[in-house]
């Protein structure tokens, strides 16, 4: 159950606590995209995203988008962000995660995952021994497969 405990949840991933990632050590965070930074049709993303992810490097913090969505989707969405990228990243897989750890040249400990769902960033993250943090999604109308997902999710949140 532990891989199933998030250790931050938020409503929005705007109110990502700067202070307290920073009490944690975190120094990398790492995005999942759809339903955390943007909407699913969502092509690129817009201008408050943008600010949230430029704020946080002049912070001090490297940033990464790591994403199951193919490559179209991630390429795309990344085109202006310019930021280190992962697509088909088979979370809760360790192996694309740990490339990007060590790319920013951390500890995995010093990485934090922040996604929406708890079976593919939450416990991919904790595999890798990140800190994590839960948004709750962008968007409602979502698949079949990803609504009862998120039952079943909220079983082991309680």
């Amino acid at each position: 159950m532990k891989y199933f405990k998030p250790d931050i949840i938020l409503d929005r991933v705007f109110d990502l606590n700067v202070e307290k990632l920073k009490k944690n050590r975190i120094k990398g965070v790492i995005f999942d995209i759809d339903n955390t930074l943007a909407y699913n049709a969502e092509p690129e993303p817009d201008e408050k995203v943008t600010a949230f992810l430029k704020a946080l490097q002049k912070e001090g913090f490297q940033i990464a988008l790591v994403s199951n969505n193919n490559k179209m989707r991630v390429t795309t969405y990344n085109q202006n962000l310019k930021l280190p990228h992962i697509y088909r990243a088979c979370k809760p897989l360790k192996f694309k995660l740990s490339k990007i750890i060590k790319a920013f040249g951390i500890e995995r400990k010093e990485a934090c995952m922040v996604g929406d769902q708890l079976f593919t960033d939450i416990w991919g993250g904790k595999r890798m021994g990140m800190f994590t943090v839960l948004v709750k999604p962008f968007d409602d109308n979502e698949e079949r497969f990803i609504r009862f997902k998120r039952k079943v999710e909220h079983f082991f949140l309680r």
